[in-house]
């Protein structure tokens, strides 16, 4: 599995190609893909538990003498027919007086957000995507551009790293994910009706500057990446959905977190840093009398420092349902 498919479990930026791309165009975010599709969880602790008992739903339950906090990984962009969801993961919510996602969902949509994306994913003035590709991945580009019939010449003032994101959306959208059926947007609207409090774990300027964040090699590498696999995307994006569905997380270990192995930079970025910065939040919910359902990529979930695993290093019992 590669990297941008991992990505497709994080959420995404996309850049407007129905209208004249400009450095006045204002970007519309659909969600920052990112893992991000994301996972669960390998340690020696986590393999015994499998062979013990096969798991069943991608959401998990940590206990306290005071509450329950449900860890429950997202893909955020799926198909109208993924619904309904296991049971599991409803019940979840329904158990849950609060809801806690990555980042607010009615912030990627403000103008200042979209303002922040130009802000964050434009090249510096005088620079185009042509003159900071080697000739090879700009040529590529152009291949797999037109192939979707698109014109290079509108994204050569977009970062490679927005770039990368845009046409990955794009891609998964043609091939009918959406993020409208993702699981934040599915639990983020029945919050709303229920009039539920909803929490976010980190800002929409922090997403955009994980992946601005990366060197201009990485970048590169990371659009080149998403340029060889798009052609195979919907397959392996559809056996991705079908493990989390049925929320084994061996295999989801092995398909999304391997992606990494190669990208010590990106996963630092994207992944290690995020789940640092959200355990002691996840522990200040422990803390309280009320439940919460958090909802995250479910590639942050597993892995040697996915949350379960830092869970358990703290000493808390994380039981998958």
């Amino acid at each position: 599995m590669k990297l941008s498919c991992f990505i497709n479990g994080c959420r995404a930026v996309v850049w407007p190609v129905s209208e004249r791309s400009s450095r006045r165009a204002v970007g519309r975010p659909i969600g920052l893909i990112l893992c991000l599709i994301s996972s669960i969880v390998n340690s020696p602790e986590m393999a015994q538990e499998s062979r013990i008992s096969v798991p069943r739903n991608p959401v998990w339950r940590v206990e306290t003498a005071g509450n329950t906090v449900y860890l429950l990984g997202s893909v955020h962009l799926l198909k109208k027919e993924n619904y309904p969801l296991p049971e599991a993961l409803e019940k979840a919510f329904s158990d849950s007086r609060k809801l806690v996602l990555e980042v607010n969902l009615d912030s990627l949509e403000a103008p200042s957000t979209q303002q922040m994306i130009l802000a964050k994913g434009l090249n510096p003035e005088g620079k185009s995507l042509s003159q900071i590709l080697s000739p090879e991945t700009y040529q590529l580009a152009r291949k797999q551009i037109e192939a979707m019939g698109l014109n290079l010449e509108r994204f050569e003032v977009v970062k490679p790293w927005l770039l990368s994101l845009t046409l990955t959306t794009l891609a998964m959208q043609r091939l009918g994910f959406e993020p409208q059926y993702g699981i934040d947007k599915h639990f983020f609207d029945k919050a709303g009706t229920e009039h539920k409090e909803i929490l976010s774990l980190e800002t929409a300027e922090y997403q955009l500057d994980r992946f601005d964040g990366m060197s201009v090699k990485m970048q590169e590498t990371f659009l080149l990446q998403t340029l060889r696999e798009i052609d195979t995307l919907g397959k392996e994006f559809e056996e991705i959905v079908s493990t989390w569905r049925a929320g084994d997380t061996k295999i989801l270990e092995s398909t999304l977190l391997e992606s990494f192995t190669e990208f010590p930079e990106a996963y630092q970025l994207l992944v290690s840093e995020r789940n640092s910065n959200w355990l002691p939040q996840i522990e200040a919910f422990l803390k309280q009398k009320e439940n919460y359902l958090v909802v995250v990529g479910a590639g942050h979930l597993i892995g040697k420092d996915g949350l379960i695993s830092l869970l358990r290093s703290k000493g808390y019992s994380v039981t998958q349902l």
